[in-house]
């Protein structure tokens, strides 16, 4: 598993750098959620999407960034449960039950690098932040509802009707 994590995170780097797949297409939060879950290997946790939205992303994108954020919680955070909703008019959460991110931690998550753990490579929530700012999106991290990590994407222009 930890083989196929990396290889997925070079994956990541390269497309990143090519840029590759940059066509804007309207996307359904529950669908692309969901799609990125069936990527995940956690037995032991589940996905809950909460309420569903549509917007415009990069696809391909969008289905890197709740991968990266879903191995997060599962990896650093040992969570049983993530879920994803959204932000009344402005975007998208992922949140999670875990062990959540230390207030003194949450403006070095998204360094390049950063990482807690010897088995990690530091760079999924460094990617996330890239791709979230490819979309000219904003990503923040705050404790979540039952005191996990809360990752909020905002400035979203959600669809209307």
């Amino acid at each position: 598993m930890a083989h196929n994590r990396m290889r997925n995170l070079i994956d990541d780097l390269l497309e990143l750098a090519r840029q590759d797949d940059l066509e804007l297409v309207t996307v359904s939060l529950r669908e692309c959620a969901t799609q990125a879950w069936e990527t995940i290997s956690a037995e032991q946790t589940t996905l809950v999407v909460n309420e569903d939205v549509r917007f415009e992303a990069y696809k391909s994108q969008l289905r890197r960034i709740f991968e990266n954020l879903y191995w997060n919680a599962i990896d650093h955070g040992a969570a049983t449960e993530i879920r994803v909703g959204m932000i009344a008019g402005d975007g998208f959460y992922v949140e999670d039950d875990g062990s959540g991110i230390p207030p003194e931690a949450r403006e070095k998550i998204f360094s390049r690098g950063y990482t807690t753990s010897e088995e990690s490579t530091g760079y999924g929530l460094h990617i996330v932040e890239s791709l979230v700012e490819m979309h000219d999106w904003t990503i923040s991290v705050r404790e979540g509802t039952d005191g996990g990590a809360r990752f909020e994407i905002r400035e979203v222009p959600l669809a209307v009707g």
